[in-house]
This record gives C-alpha cells, structure tokens and sequence, in this order.
C-alpha cells in the first residue's frame, strides 16, 4: 500500500491498497476556555506514512459548553478547517501544514521524541489491553496509554516511538487530552491537503 502525493493546485493522499488504519480521536483542551475538537488519524504499514488531522471546529464538551458559550476567544482568521501533522518514518521526518495570517505553511520540524519509559502498568480501554508509558517533549511531561496488538509507532498529534498505537494521551496537568473514539482496519481514503504558500524549516 502507498500514500501517493500528486500536486495540482492540491496535494491529493490516496490511500489504494488494503494495509491502513483510520484512527478517530476527541480532544479536550482543559484551557480557559474548554473546548473539544474532532481528529482523525490514518496509517499506512508499507510505506509507514502517516497523516494527524485536527479539525478547527469545536465540539460540544457536556456541561462545560452551556458554561463557556458566552465566553469571546480572540483569534487570528484562519483559511483552513483543519491542522495537519505529517510524519515519514522511513525518513524520520516530521511535518506540519497549518495557517497564519492568511498564509498556509508546510513546516519542517525536528523529528519529535519523547525519551519514553514504559511501566508495568496495564489497563483495558474498550477491547484494548493497553499499557502505560511516560515521556518528555519540549518540558512537558505526558503519560500515554497504548495498544501493542495493533503495532504501530504513532497516535494523535506528535506522538509516536511507541511499540503500539497510542490509544489515550493527556500531559499531567490534564491540559491536553487525546482519546480514541473509533478505530476502522483496511479503508481506503482520499486525503485532500491545501496548496501551500510557503515551505519552512525549524
């Protein structure tokens, strides 16, 4: 299976074999302004490509909505829908596809890692036997819970170098939280990602 990129106007990923997993993720941002957003993950195993989709629009978070619906977020307008994170683990490469001030960047980033430490710590998540591993990135402490029985080194956002699909994820103070939702085996996708004004590196 392959993730083809072909370029006109777009960049275009179609997923047209068998071997992939579509990954769906809730995020709850636990700021001072709650919210929650959807995200979808997709993996390939023959080309170990794979594609992090953050959607923009927030979702309803139980109570807290009803509480912070008056509530005004300045913000930056915003060309796209969604956030891209973009990772090839053949090459070690990591990128992002996100917009600022009516401009959409393709940025190169250094290669993310964690310095993870597996526990001896076990739980179920659905069907899942997870375990828990604990890790470092830019002076943030996150622990993670992950499935070895689908063995895939990535999950939602930037993590990855796990020996499994990281099925929960949340930094320690609980401001960011990553939970699976659904998970589907073998779907072919098409993946569309904006025309990029400017490449960076950093």
């Amino acid at each position: 299976m392959k993730f083809l990129f072909t370029f006109l106007g777009i960049f275009i990923l179609n997923v047209t074999h068998s071997q992939n997993i579509l990954a769906e993720y809730d995020i709850f941002y636990n700021t001072d302004h709650p919210m929650r957003r959807g995200s979808v993950l997709y993996y390939d195993y023959n080309s170990q490509t794979s594609i992090f989709k953050e959607n923009y629009k927030n979702l309803p978070w139980d109570i807290k909505e009803k509480e912070h619906e008056a509530d005004f977020i300045a913000t930056i307008a915003k060309n796209l829908d969604d956030e891209f994170v973009l990772f090839d683990f053949k090459k070690r490469e990591c990128f992002l596809i996100e917009d600022f001030v009516k401009s959409t960047y393709k940025v190169e980033e250094i290669f993310p890692v964690f310095d993870w430490q597996i526990t001896s710590d076990e739980k179920h998540i659905g069907n899942l036997n997870c375990k828990k591993a604990i890790g470092n990135y830019r002076s943030r402490k996150f622990e993670v819970w992950f499935a070895a029985e689908i063995p895939i080194q990535v999950g939602p956002w930037k993590f990855n170098g796990l020996p499994g699909l990281v099925v929960e994820a949340y930094s320690l103070e609980m401001r960011y939280h990553y939970v699976l939702r659904n998970i589907k085996y073998n779907e072919d996708v098409i993946i569309v990602l904006p025309e990029i004004d400017k490449l960076v590196s950093i």
